[in-house]
């Protein structure tokens, strides 16, 4: 497919380790905002069942997040890919 290696590597990888605080937390996020609920749970009263009790939040959002995102990166991807086309129409 003649693909750039680099933004091959770079978009296949895009749940590294360093991202994943930051999924967790988007992911939740969303989902209190589309479940009405707080976003997360104060670090004092984490246990398994207040996680457990989460969990559809967890789901919720992390399924809204996946949507949200692809929408954004396959809009800005289109663009690029239009502005640096090397055959102009």
């Amino acid at each position: 497919l003649r693909l750039n290696k680099v933004i091959a590597v770079a978009v296949s990888n895009i749940s590294i380790p360093p991202m994943i605080p930051f999924i967790l937390y988007g992911s939740m996020a969303m989902g209190g905002l589309a479940l009405n609920k707080p976003t997360l749970l104060p670090l004092s009263s984490i246990n398994l069942e207040s996680i457990s009790g989460c969990m559809f939040q967890y789901i919720v959002g992390s399924i809204l997040l996946a949507v949200v995102a692809s929408v954004i990166f396959s809009s800005i991807t289109f663009i690029m890919l239009n502005f640096f086309r090397r055959n102009p129409l």
